[in-house]
């Protein structure tokens, strides 16, 4: 039996025509029809959050944390958020790095996602 740590929570995805993002520790499995490739989001001094692309038709499990959030992106809403919160995405985004000079606060670490649509975050 398959049960999520304390504090998360096992949500099962669909994958369609499009592919899907995820943060590689929260991908729990997948059907062997789907494709996947290992990348990385930069974070910032160095640093890069480990993802893996998820295409072909078929399902997934991801372990979420409970207050995990869906944010909606739209090519006139334009998001940052810090890099580290990013849990995936789906939809044709385009992630950028922000440099620090144009995060908030002058802050290294954010990410900016344009395009359309929904970015998977960690609400705490």
């Amino acid at each position: 039996m398959l049960g999520a740590p304390d504090g998360r929570r096992l949500h099962a995805v669909t994958i369609g025509e499009e592919p899907i993002y995820m943060r590689e520790d929260v991908l729990v499995g997948f059907e062997l029809p789907i494709g996947y490739e290992n990348g990385r989001l930069p974070a910032g001094d160095g640093e890069a959050v480990a993802m893996v692309q998820l295409r072909g038709r078929g399902h997934a499990v991801l372990s979420v944390p409970e207050r995990a959030a869906a944010l909606e992106i739209t090519p006139t809403r334009p998001t940052s958020m810090r890099a580290t919160a990013v849990l995936g995405w789906m939809g044709r985004l385009l992630p950028r790095t922000l440099p620090a000079a144009e995060a908030p606060g002058g802050v290294q670490g954010f990410v900016t996602f344009g395009g359309e649509g929904m970015v998977l975050v960690d609400g705490r």
